[in-house]
């Protein structure tokens, strides 16, 4: 069941290509200073990704206020509220599967002092997987790329969706190329070589989140 959101303030992004159905949810919520919004938590756990700006997660156990870069896994099927102390972007990020009827609660993965590594020519933050996952059929990581390099090009097993935060880029996957900037979510089939490149003088960030089908174990995720 999705994610319920309130209307206006969160946009819910595409994740599969034409013809496929993503296990993986997201949406995209953009808010002012000052401005709360609603998460229900019909769908259970979620991951909350302060993109930028200041935000206040607050659930049944209290409240966590967040920055930008930091990741909150938000546990349990009541409702959460985030309220902006700035202007804010954030998406959450979910399961199709219901909860285990725990009573809602955060735990943060804080930006500052999180585990970054090297891959694919990028500097990349494995974010927090969802209870009752496998690193082998779901994840989700935050990338940034430097000025004016590209990505190593290569493929995964598994189907994989782009969302770009920050910085423009020209994407090629297989032989076409398209021109990506802030707030484009593009699907990178399963098999298809893909391989960005930064076309700015600054730091390109996206979001990237990848699933398998049922059945398949791909290997694990190396440069």
């Amino acid at each position: 069941m999705p994610a319920q959101h309130d209307d206006g303030a969160w946009r819910h992004l595409k994740l599969a290509r034409a013809g496929r159905i993503s296990p993986v949810g997201a949406a995209l919520l953009e808010l002012g200073p000052d401005q709360t919004a609603r998460l229900a938590g019909r769908a259970g756990d979620r991951l909350f990704l302060a993109l930028d700006g200041t935000v206040e997660v607050i659930s049944g156990s209290g409240s966590q206020l967040m920055s930008a870069g930091d990741a909150a896994v938000v546990y349990g099927a009541g409702t959460c509220t985030v309220r902006t102390r700035e202007g804010v972007r954030a998406l959450s990020v979910w399961l199709d599967r219901e909860a285990e009827g725990l009573a809602p609660h955060a735990v943060v993965q804080r930006a500052a002092g999180s585990v970054t590594t090297m891959e694919f020519n990028t500097r990349f933050r494995r974010l927090p997987l969802l209870p009752g996952s496998e690193p082998h059929d779901w994840g989700s990581a935050l990338a940034h790329l430097a000025p004016l390099q590209c990505t190593t090009p290569h493929h995964h097993i598994d189907d994989e969706t782009f969302f770009i935060v920050r910085g423009r880029g020209r994407l090629r996957i297989g032989a076409e190329d398209r021109l990506v900037e802030p707030g484009d979510v593009v699907h990178l089939p399963s098999g298809q070589e893909h391989t960005l490149e930064n076309l700015t003088p600054s730091e390109l960030t996206f979001f990237t989140t990848w699933w398998t089908e049922a059945g398949v174990t791909p290997p694990a995720r190396s440069p």
